[in-house]
């Protein structure tokens, strides 16, 4: 199974926020392991994600510049081991 990571600013309204959250409704989960990241919470598109797509808000606007390249390398990181844990 690949593990796919969309970011995007938020899920408020928006062509390109309808267009990801139903992108990712519509993969096939026996190919996909499908997480989407939104640097920002909340937003009228949120509640129409599957609930088995997992959503990390970021909160980037609680985050300084240099605190805020820290975290998400760090979340980065998580990501990215749990993928080459999973190919082991």
């Amino acid at each position: 199974m690949k593990k796919v990571l969309f970011v995007i600013h938020d899920l408020h309204l928006g062509g390109a926020e309808k267009v990801l959250v139903n992108l990712v409704n519509h993969m096939d989960r026996s190919k996909f392991d499908v997480t989407v990241l939104a640097l920002f919470g909340g937003g009228v598109n949120e509640p129409f994600l599957n609930p088995d797509i997992r959503l990390i808000v970021y909160e980037a606007a609680l985050l300084t510049g240099a605190e805020f390249e820290q975290r998400f390398d760090q979340l980065w990181y998580v990501f990215a081991r749990e993928d080459l844990r999973l190919q082991r």
